[in-house]
């Protein structure tokens, strides 16, 4: 059986918004919410809270969590990366006897993350054989409908003609919700980071479940839709969290293309071409930039 470990980073102190892993959302530190969903998903042998800070080591220990070591200063850097940290409490638990299989990222900015989310990240990796599990969300906005400005404002050539009818035309374009990130180790000793490629798969939440805690509008959008699911209320009155190409959780299966490609390879949801529509994709009135058919991206300095 798989050995699993849920890693919750989450550094003292803020360079935004101070403490905010700590505040408290909807009656409960903002990390409670991400060590709960990580244990009521059933999916980890062991919950860690990745910390520098004893204060917030003490109030993750009331919420059940694994903290028997805090982070180096390495890894508490500005400059330090969450899969550095990744690394660092994978060998600290090694040097103890306790070897996992697979590693799971639960940003505690996204409280909103539920256990069957997670379920459905580890599912997929099941299904597709997969080496990680990223999740995504649709973008609010198409990147179809945004380009560059010249310094007098004139929006000639703007949006090219095909991108100029209805919004609800358009292909639809995601982006990485920063709430579950899932590798398997063997994988991560190879990549040292998150690699989006051939072997890495979407899980697409809603909307709704991946809002971004960072400011203190954040909080009280969150706060709201907190609310909101524990009320039984709809959650959608706040953020339009479903769409016509949108369900809670699956993977993607883009609509066949129009450009000439085979409709048969952008079945699934690859991490690789334009088998996934990503939001980093601009539309061809951009100047273009490095080919990114595989992107390897060494992640979001550490929360």
């Amino acid at each position: 059986m798989m050995k699993n470990l849920a890693i919750i980073p989450a550094r003292g102190g803020s360079k935004g918004l101070r403490d905010k892993n700590v505040l408290p959302l909807d009656g409960k530190p903002l990390l409670a919410h991400s060590v709960e969903a990580a244990f009521s998903s059933g999916c980890f042998d062991v919950v860690h809270v990745s910390t520098d800070s004893e204060r917030y080591a003490g109030i993750a220990r009331r919420f059940n969590a694994d903290v028997p070591f805090l982070r180096s200063a390495e890894t508490a850097a500005d400059n330090a990366s969450s899969w550095d940290v990744v690394g660092e409490v994978l060998e600290k638990y090694e040097r103890a006897g306790k070897r996992f299989d697979t590693v799971v990222l639960l940003q505690p900015t996204s409280p909103l993350r539920t256990p069957e989310d997670i379920r459905r990240a580890y599912q997929l990796m099941d299904e597709r054989h997969a080496e990680a599990v990223v999740s995504v969300c649709e973008t609010d906005h198409s990147p179809l409908w945004c380009n560059t400005l010249p310094e007098d404002g004139c929006m000639d050539g703007f949006l090219p003609l095909e991108n100029s009818g209805p919004r609800q035309a358009l292909r639809p374009y995601y982006r990485i919700n920063g709430a579950i990130y899932l590798m398997r180790v063997s994988a991560f000793r190879r990549w040292g980071k998150m690699v989006y490629g051939p072997e890495c798969y979407a899980c697409v939440m809603p909307r709704r479940r991946s809002v971004d805690i960072d400011t203190a509008f954040d909080f009280l959008l969150g706060e709201q839709l907190l609310r909101q699911e524990r009320s039984g209320g709809d959650s959608r009155l706040f953020v339009n969290g479903s769409s016509s190409h949108e369900d809670n959780n699956r993977m993607i299966a883009p609509p066949p293309r129009t450009d000439g490609n085979n409709p048969s390879q952008s079945v699934t949801a690859r991490f690789q071409g334009n088998s996934l529509t990503s939001c980093w994709k601009p539309h061809r009135s951009f100047v273009p930039g490095p080919a990114r058919s595989a992107r390897s991206v060494k992640g979001a300095p550490a929360c």
